[in-house]
């Protein structure tokens, strides 16, 4: 076993696009936000459930092509 200290490495994530993704502006999306230096950020809409994907069991989440591929909604409905 080596004994040298371990080098830490970036922490690497996808996450669903803010600016992109079709739920920002949809009428049943999750409404959530954070102040962050007297600023809103609207967490909900990255999120993998709404007011029609639930999230009860896997089937009831959103499709990864509408979280992160910023795919169509069968459900949007602009508010």
């Amino acid at each position: 076993m080596d004994n040298k200290k371990r080098e830490f490495d970036p922490i690497r994530a996808q996450t669903p696009s803010v600016k992109n993704i079709m739920c920002r502006d949809c009428k049943y999306r999750d409404k959530t936000f954070i102040e962050l230096n007297e600023r809103k950020i609207y967490v909900g809409i990255t999120r993998d459930t709404c007011e029609k994907y639930k999230g009860r069991t896997q089937g009831g989440l959103k499709p990864h092509e509408v979280l992160f591929q910023n795919d169509l909604c069968k459900y949007y409905e602009k508010e």
